[in-house]
């Protein structure tokens, strides 16, 4: 069974996105990619997220100087942490992207 991989970043934001992107691309010919890229015009985006959150096995938390101060990417850590205490699921993979503070 192919674990599913669900990448949390900041979109529309350079280099997040493009990075983003590469990842997905690089990851998905051996396990399921789950990215709000995929979410189709008309569906509830924010519903889909956390239904994508419950369902990954493991969130690729891309942490960038933008991604660390948007509410949104800090919900769905949230979210994922509050899963993690009470199913062990997902696992949180945070990756830096050109961020450098501690």
């Amino acid at each position: 069974m192919e674990s599913a991989f669900l990448i949390i970043y900041k979109r529309d934001i350079s280099p997040d996105e493009l990075f983003a992107l590469e990842l997905k691309r690089a990851l998905e010919q051996q396990h399921i990619i789950l990215i709000d890229q995929n979410i189709l015009l008309g569906k509830d985006w924010a519903k889909q997220i956390n239904d994508d959150i419950r369902s990954s096995d493991a969130m690729i938390l891309l942490l960038s100087e933008h991604s660390v101060n948007s509410e949104m990417v800090l919900e769905e850590v949230k979210l994922a942490h509050q899963l993690w205490q009470t199913q062990s699921r997902p696992l949180i993979l945070p990756i830096r992207v050109q961020y450098t503070t501690t």
